[in-house]
């Protein structure tokens, strides 16, 4: 749906006034007709001068009724002065005109090959963080405008919008995305900013946040592609660093330029069928750590087979080397 102009949505908010005011001048019209004989101009310019409050005299005397039909439309015309201005005043102290025109004043980023981060929470600013760390382009779409500056002092674009609705997702040139991340506070708003995006961008990589395990798979069938609890993965980071020593590399290691990855394979990626020792050695840089499937989590030297579809791979490395191993576990 196209987005409401400021002058359209002046005039629905103004429609009642208007039809009022253009019933009033028909109905003025044909009485003058009927009761004083006027010819279509002549009752036409009498209405006008009536409601006008101009003073000039009438086109020909008035008669008995005449004079009452000019009474009666003075009374109503000043009564639709009175609501056509109550209707203005509540425009402009409502805010919501000013609302319109900032929405029609956003400029459509010209961005390609970027990642959309819908909701600039907690989670949205860590996501952020870390795509502006690997060199990637990012917007930011959030409801809040007073979040510009903060946005755009990391160094990303800030699109104010709603990413539930349409126009503001195109806002943020969902068109050329390379991903979105719906990375708001709640479930159902996620499940939503899923739904919009998946109708608009079908072969769009989706990532979701999620809160509340039963709300996982109504994410994953609204059209994400990877739903990801921030409670889950710290809780099994946490019990891996404090079972399993060789998974301690789930915990960046900043100092030494290093970070983890948990990157999954999926179906199709060149990855499939590999054993994990091929894989490792064509990316000598990074640290492959533990395989999970499932809800098991395997260390390196227990992987049993070829690497499958579902298989999580944990590694640790160099951002650019995590990078270039997450784009050959895509297809």
């Amino acid at each position: 749906m196209q987005e409401e102009t400021v002058f359209g949505y002046v005039l629905r908010r103004m429609r009642w006034a208007i039809v009022g005011f253009v019933a009033l001048v028909v109905v003025a019209v044909a009485s003058y007709m009927a009761l004083e004989r006027y010819s279509f101009i002549d009752a036409l310019y009498m209405t006008v001068i009536t409601l006008g409050t101009i003073g000039f005299g009438e086109v020909e005397p008035l008669g008995t009724a005449g004079k009452l039909l000019t009474i009666v439309i003075i009374g109503f015309g000043f009564f639709l002065v009175i609501y056509t201005a109550s209707v203005m005043s509540e425009l402009f102290v409502s805010g919501d005109l000013r609302q319109v025109v900032q929405r029609r004043r956003k400029v459509r980023t010209k961005v390609s090959d970027h990642v959309i981060v819908v909701g600039f929470g907690r989670v949205g600013r860590s996501v952020t963080r870390e795509l502006v760390a690997q060199g990637r382009q990012v917007v930011v779409l959030d409801t809040d405008e007073d979040l510009r500056d903060v946005v755009e002092g990391t160094g990303v674009t800030f699109v104010p919008g709603d990413g539930t609705h349409d126009d503001d997702l195109r806002a943020a040139s969902i068109d050329a995305a390379a991903a979105l991340t719906a990375t708001a506070k709640d479930d159902p708003t996620n499940l939503v900013i899923v739904l919009t995006a998946r109708a608009l961008r079908p072969d769009l990589r989706i990532v979701s946040r999620v809160g509340f395990p039963e709300w996982t798979d109504r994410i994953r069938r609204a059209g994400a592609d990877r739903t990801i609890s921030p409670y889950d993965s710290a809780g099994r980071s946490l019990a891996a660093s404090a079972l399993m020593p060789d998974v301690v590399g789930l915990q960046d290691l900043p100092e030494l330029g290093l970070r983890s990855e948990e990157i999954e394979v999926l179906e199709g990626s060149p990855v499939e069928g590999a054993e994990l020792a091929e894989v490792a050695g064509k990316h000598d840089r990074l640290v492959f750590l533990a395989v999970r499937r499932g809800d098991v989590v395997h260390s390196r030297s227990d992987v049993a087979g070829p690497l499958r579809v579902g298989d999580v791979i944990m590694a640790l490395g160099p951002p650019d080397e995590l990078s270039a191993l997450a784009r050959i576990a895509m297809p």
